[in-house]
């Protein structure tokens, strides 16, 4: 609920003189030292389009605005494994986020183990958000709608069945299909719009096994109940 007021707050700072580009609705770009672009300059030399003019490949690659987010990101998600699978820390976050009611039980503190979830999802997606600044956009701008970076995190966890490790397959899909599907419309004419049905229907293909399992529990449980009640 704290994401329309973040969005709020982030419009508001822009309308401040000392963080607003004159005549413009972004910040001011940020220091050239600040930027994690890999080979950013270079690309942008004279050098640096001869060489790629004669390497495509190599042009396919960096052309986009690769950058030092995605080691970071790797380093992150493994840092995240570590601490859920090696550290009493991780086994009372997973134990709180299984059952709340039986880890109280076993003298587990729920609202520390929260407020704790709750920060360090926050430096995280902090984290994101400081990258995607310094290594693809540059600057802050007013937004007119919310991105949605959020939920399509939560789609790479639902890909990824939750597990750390997982989630970098499953974001390098999710970011091929999201970045391939912008350049469709250009490129063959198609409507970019196709790549959000294809991973909707990735979404729904991976949900359908747990909701069969549900739907399957359900109706064994009436089953089971109707009879009894015979009896």
């Amino acid at each position: 609920m704290l994401n329309w007021i973040a969005f709020y707050l982030s419009n508001y700072m822009l309308t401040k003189a000392f963080l607003r580009k004159p005549d413009s609705n972004y910040s001011f770009d940020i220091h050239p030292s600040a930027g994690i672009r890999i080979l950013g300059e270079w690309k942008r030399s004279g050098a640096g389009r001869a060489f790629l003019r004669e390497h495509e490949i190599l042009k396919d690659i960096l052309n986009p605005p690769v950058h030092w987010g995605i080691l970071l990101a790797i380093v992150v998600a493994i840092a995240v494994w570590f601490i859920l699978k090696k550290t009493s820390l991780g086994y009372e976050l997973k134990a709180v986020g299984y059952n709340k009611f039986a880890a109280e039980y076993g003298g587990i503190n729920i609202s520390k183990n929260v407020m704790i979830s709750m920060a360090v999802s926050g430096a995280i997606a902090g984290l994101a958000g400081a990258v995607q600044v310094l290594g693809v956009q540059g600057n802050i701008g007013l937004l007119a709608a919310q991105q949605g970076y959020g939920f399509n995190g939560i789609a790479v966890s639902l890909i990824a069945a939750n597990h750390p490790i997982a989630c970098i397959p499953a974001g390098i899909l999710f970011a091929a299909l999201s970045y391939g599907g912008g350049k469709l419309n250009s490129a063959m004419k198609t409507p970019s719009e196709i790549i959000n049905i294809v991973i909707g229907i990735i979404v729904l293909f991976i949900a359908m096994p747990r909701f069969m399992d549900w739907i399957r529990n359900k109706f064994a449980a009436k089953k089971q109940g109707g009879g009894e009640t015979i009896e």
